[in-house]
């Protein structure tokens, strides 16, 4: 899969920005990544590359679970 391998590669600064100090900054900046750098990168990616993220996308992603947080 051909994806950026770091934010200076998907169009960010190489300065580290800060962390989202609250759930809702966090969700804005992951809604923010979808709309900036996934979205454009599905748009133009190959067939090929598409099936491999789909595929991979537990492994990048991780799986949501309900039951599970970030202790267990």
């Amino acid at each position: 899969m051909t994806v950026p391998e770091n934010n200076s590669e998907a169009g960010a600064d190489s300065s580290t920005p800060a962390s989202p100090v609250s759930f809702a900054a966090l969700a804005a900046s992951r809604r923010e990544w979808i709309d900036s750098v996934l979205r454009p990168w599905c748009r133009q990616a190959n067939l090929k590359d598409l099936r491999q993220a789909e595929s991979e996308w537990t492994d990048i992603a991780g799986r949501v679970d309900v039951a599970a947080t970030l202790w267990t």
